[in-house]
């Protein structure tokens, strides 16, 4: 009497992990004190409750997450947008300082030119020339070199550089 034993009877288990009872496929089963047995109804509802819990969770939880890689390829599309931005407001600003530089060069090419020019008329004999010519030569000869012996009021002393 008492605890199980080793037997040969038939409805007796030898070892705790076999059940007694056919389990059918489709009835929930637990394991209790090393028996499986089917469960009751309040069970049965409550673990009823819990899957339908659990499948909520489960479509929150992927909606959720399809929600944020739809928010981290949002972010991604987001940053390609800003350096293609900011790619084209640095190539902006390229194109700024070459037309800049290209202004500065023209800018020195025609004080060079009109440097060229204002030595060609200071280096003239107008002494030789017809009257016609003296006149047109002389204030300008004239005005040229008052500028040249002026100083500057601006920082630079040069009258080249004007």
């Amino acid at each position: 009497m008492g605890g199980y034993t080793e037997s040969e009877t038939f409805g007796t288990p030898s070892t705790p992990g076999i059940p007694t009872t056919p389990v059918i496929e489709d009835t929930p089963t637990e394991e209790v004190g090393g028996l499986i047995r089917p469960i009751g109804r309040k069970a049965a509802k409550k673990k009823a409750k819990e899957k339908a819990h659990d499948l909520v969770l489960d479509v929150l939880i992927k909606e959720l997450s399809t929600l944020g890689t739809a928010s981290l390829k949002n972010n991604i599309i987001w940053e390609r947008y800003v350096l293609a931005q900011e790619k084209k407001a640095e190539a902006a600003k390229v194109k700024v300082e070459t037309a800049k530089k290209a202004v500065e060069r023209r800018n020195s090419y025609q004080r060079l030119q009109r440097m060229k020019y204002e030595d060609k008329i200071l280096r003239m004999n107008i002494a030789k020339m017809y009257p016609e010519d003296q006149a047109r030569y002389g204030p300008l000869q004239e005005e040229i070199s008052c500028r040249y012996r002026q100083p500057s009021s601006s920082s630079n002393a040069s009258p080249f550089l004007d």
